[in-house]
């Protein structure tokens, strides 16, 4: 089986990683852009759907990783180093997405309150969030989402493609993570993916990226939560 997955093209294992990372939630996401009635079918976020998440993201990381590893990925070649200076870094970068996500917000709210209404439908929480489940699926959805929407992508694109080939397919990925939220999703993906993307094709570290992308969240389930 080693051999197997080793003999495989590099097309071959690009296409696993991000269809088996994000596969289904690009499909869900396509679903709602083309049919956005299922978003009033959906139920609101709770802790019992914040735990199955968090299991599903933690079963996907572990086989991909294995797959991963086979393949030649180490914690080397992905920038995985950690530093105060980097979680410092990281915690700046969380400030300008939030910054960022602030001025969308704005002025979506000034020019196109309708748009950013439609998107604020998927906030709505039911019963109380638990504060271990939120910490585990901030760091959990963090390592995730960097490692095979950021650094996987442009690491292996940009050894055979251009740098800013490498970068457009990350933040374009990412996008498609936040579609289904419309314009508004569509914006703060871009200035996410755009943000972290160069961040990490400039410096080809990733902790400051986890540890950015895990604050916003825990931040954002803390403001939601009841």
């Amino acid at each position: 089986m080693k051999q197997f997955v080793q003999a495989l093209s590099g097309r071959a294992e690009f296409l696993i990683v991000v269809l088996g990372s994000l596969g289904l939630t690009l499909l869900s996401n396509l679903q709602l852009v083309l049919d956005p009635g299922l978003a009033d079918q959906l139920p609101p976020f709770n802790n019992e759907i914040l735990i199955s998440n968090l299991v599903y993201e933690i079963f996907v990381l572990l086989w991909l990783s294995a797959f991963m590893k086979a393949r030649g990925w180490t914690f080397e070649r992905l920038g995985f180093s950690m530093s105060l200076r980097d979680t410092s870094i990281g915690l700046l970068l969380a400030i300008i997405v939030y910054c960022a996500i602030w001025a969308i917000e704005q002025a979506l709210g000034s020019g196109a309150p309708a748009m950013l209404e439609s998107a604020q439908r998927f906030d709505k929480v039911s019963g109380d969030l638990d504060l271990w489940a939120m910490i585990m699926a901030s760091v959990v959805d963090a390592v995730f989402e960097e490692l095979f929407v950021c650094a996987y992508v442009i690491s292996a694109l940009k050894e055979k493609k251009r740098a800013a080939f490498a970068l457009n397919v990350s933040i374009a990925l990412r996008v498609g993570c936040h579609i289904y939220q419309g314009v508004y999703g569509v914006l703060i993906g871009g200035a996410w993916g755009l943000v972290f993307g160069f961040w990490y094709l400039k410096s080809d570290r990733i902790w400051p990226l986890l540890v950015a992308h895990a604050a916003l969240l825990f931040t954002e389930l803390l403001t939601l939560s009841p």
